[in-house]
């Protein structure tokens, strides 16, 4: 072990388990701690092969446990870093590589992003403009909700994969949000919800995200995502292209360098989101320092032609090179399948050869059948992807108006 090059990963997404993955491959060793093992084990996440070595504990938000745990069986010498892809928990690796003096930035600039509220906060120091925002507990949101005005969005302070996150129209809705909310008081995997609220006014545009990598302080930019959403009044992504390049918003890019420079960001990525529309203007909304989730992160890469998951395993071990970006002439478009009732599935139908038929980038089911499916209020609802690669968007759209036709998931409503 004296000589081992150690990255260790506190609790992970499915992007997160992809750059894990190229991480063993590249030879480093790799640790992942976690409190629920099974949570990855049901959902067929994880690949035991891939990790070196695996530590459960019981609680993962305890950053000075794990801290200690790892201090005792590594040399600060052999940690490249501690990381985690996951939102909830992305402050608590920050802390504990902070703490071993591995983390190649303050937990900090980490941490206010992690905090929607704080992360507005920021913003508004920056004089960049936010939807009307306020901070809230159940005690107090009526208040507030009084104060924003209808209709407002409401989310907990912390979060991931939209879960929570409601579209409320008046007091009668919010109302039974709040009731909804006093059961639902865990994410999973040791991460609590927040009692705090942030509501914030709703702005009726269009989504995007840029993209952003984060070298040695310097923001490089991807590229922008176009984001389409359903499941009113609740936000499940269900189509993004990548990437968009005729939206000529003024200062844009200087925003982004801006918000980087002021979180004292050196080594990592960004994934920031913000509503536009040209009659409306310009509206950020809330920032991920992490990769994209989802499939944007491979659409970066066909695009580019690169492996982003490679490029993420340099960056979170702080030895990128010169990253040389070769735009390509084409577009990218993902396509969710979004079950319309919960229940079990009980067929899924996709079509034969779809990748030499309709020269699908990517088919993937994320729910196989017999699945139960269980609420339709989040990302973590939807069924399977498409990803289409063409020059133009109205050849994506033919292909991918083939794929769905013969493609279909057939639940019995339990």
């Amino acid at each position: 072990m004296a000589n081992r090059n150690v990255l260790c990963f506190i609790e992970s997404n499915p992007i997160g388990f992809e750059v894990l993955k190229e991480a063993y491959l590249k030879g480093i060793y790799i640790v992942f701690v976690t409190s629920d093992l099974a949570y990855y084990e049901d959902k067929k996440q994880i690949q035991k092969k891939y990790i070196h070595e695996i530590i459960q504990i019981k609680d993962t938000s305890e950053s000075d446990l794990i801290t200690s745990i790892l201090s005792s069986k590594y040399k600060k010498d052999q940690l490249l870093n501690v990381i985690s892809l996951n939102d909830l928990h992305l402050p608590v690796a920050a802390r504990v590589a902070e703490k071993l003096g591995v983390g190649l930035q303050s937990a900090l600039s980490i941490e206010i992003p992690s905090n929607k509220y704080k992360f507005n906060k920021l913003l508004n120091y920056l004089e960049i403009t936010t939807p009307n925002f306020c901070l809230t507990n159940a005690h107090n949101a009526f208040f507030t909700a009084n104060k924003i005005g209808y209709p407002l969005v409401i989310k907990p302070i912390n979060g991931t994969g939209s879960k929570f996150v409601k579209l409320i129209r008046d007091k009668h809705e919010l109302s039974r949000y709040l009731d909804e909310m006093k059961s639902q008081k865990s994410f999973g995997r040791s991460m609590n919800r927040s009692d705090e609220y942030l509501i914030e006014e709703y702005i009726d545009g269009d989504l995007f995200s840029v993209e952003v990598m984060i070298q040695n302080g310097n923001p490089i930019i991807f590229g922008v995502t176009k984001r389409t959403l359903e499941g009113d009044p609740y936000f499940i992504e269900k189509e993004s292209i990548f990437p968009i390049k005729n939206l000529n918003i003024p200062k844009l890019n200087n925003y982004i360098e801006r918000i980087i420079e002021a979180l004292g960001m050196k080594w990592g990525f960004a994934h920031i989101e913000f509503i536009y529309k040209k009659d409306i203007g310009l509206y950020f909304i809330e920032m991920n320092p992490r990769l994209p989730g989802g499939v944007i992160p491979k659409m970066i890469s066909k695009y580019y032609n690169i492996n982003l998951n490679e490029v993420a395993v340099n960056i979170y071990c702080g030895s990128m090179n010169n990253l040389n970006l070769v735009e390509s002439n084409t577009l990218l478009k993902s396509y969710h399948f979004i079950p319309k009732v919960t229940g079990t599935i009980n067929q899924i139908k996709i079509p034969s050869n779809h990748t030499i038929k309709y020269n699908v980038e990517e088919f993937k089911l994320l729910q196989n059948e017999g699945a139960f499916i269980t609420d339709l209020n989040s990302n973590f609802c939807r069924l399977g992807y498409v990803i289409i690669k063409s020059n133009t968007l109205k050849k994506i759209d033919e292909k991918l108006n083939n794929v769905k036709n013969e493609t279909s998931f057939n639940l019995i409503k339990e």
